[in-house]
């Protein structure tokens, strides 16, 4: 029997986009292992500078949930959070045409909550026919469960879930550069 299955394209800086949601201050304490994600997040976005991958972050509500907390927002120099109040992002103008600017990118998806925003976000992206990595170690909600349950959901309908160490050698792709040895720094 001869089955056809979807291959996505390997990883690269050109091609990729990266999306931090909703890492504020009123909402990171209150959520699983938060001091984890929050390394992981740092991780993923001091790498994806360092191999030239561009990112946006959103804010949901900041008035009422405060602003991206320091750790996040001082590894995104020069990167201004994009207000919502939808828990979509891409119901949300701005950040969808952001997310829209190039046609055959890879999206790679961190944040918060996972079964609220980032989950909404992740499926009306792979409506829009845009292609979705979700970092898994970079995602969580209140409740294990719930994070459980919204990555299963996003795998179902055809995100790619993975890491942030496997996103990043894979964005490198070589060994032996400056940037590898950097990057090595990074996740250890």
């Amino acid at each position: 029997m001869n089955e056809t299955r979807a291959v996505r394209d390997r990883l690269t800086s050109g091609k990729s986009l990266g999306l931090v949601i909703d890492v504020q201050e009123r909402l990171v304490p209150v959520m699983h292992q938060s001091e984890q994600v929050l390394l992981k997040l740092e991780i993923l976005m001091k790498g994806m500078t360092l191999l030239g991958v561009p990112f946006c972050m959103s804010e949901q509500y900041p008035r009422g949930l405060g602003p991206t907390v320091v750790p996040i927002s001082t590894a995104a120099p020069g990167i201004t959070p994009m207000e919502k109040m939808e828990f979509s992002c891409m119901a949300n103008e701005a950040i969808r045409s952001r997310l829209l600017e190039e046609d055959d990118r890879t999206i790679i998806v961190a944040g918060i909550e996972a079964h609220v925003c980032v989950l909404q976000t992740v499926l009306d992206a792979l409506r829009e026919g845009l292609s979705i990595l979700v970092c898994a170690d970079a995602v969580t909600s209140r409740r294990v469960c719930d994070t459980e349950h919204a990555l299963d959901q996003m795998r179902q309908f055809g995100a790619v879930i993975g890491t942030v160490e496997s996103v990043l050698f894979e964005l490198c792709s070589v060994s032996g550069t400056d940037q590898f040895r950097e990057l090595s720094k990074l996740v250890r």
